[in-house]
């Protein structure tokens, strides 16, 4: 299952890398922002994450990287909640 936007992955240290094309449109705005515009990133997960991320990545026909996208997308508001380690509080 390995295409197109697909991630791909490689052991190390007991973690997983995988190499994501994300779409960079946090910078960019208007009609210049195509979803052809696109960086790498290498993202690192414990071995089980990456292994839960693959099931629902073929339970939805979906790539990997589709699945940590919406992932974020659902965790955003939350994740801009958690204050800094510089922040009163954290």
């Amino acid at each position: 299952m390995r295409g197109a936007g697909q991630a791909s992955r490689r052991a190390r240290r007991g973690h997983v890398t995988m190499a994501v094309r994300m779409a960079d449109q946090e910078q960019k705005s208007g009609p210049d922002a195509s979803k052809s515009d696109k960086r790498k990133q290498s993202l690192y997960f414990p071995e089980a994450m990456l292994d839960e991320i693959q099931k629902e990545a073929q339970r939805l026909q979906r790539s990997m990287s589709w699945v940590v996208q919406r992932a974020w997308k659902h965790a955003r508001k939350e994740i801009k909640g958690i204050p800094g380690s510089n922040e009163p509080g954290g």
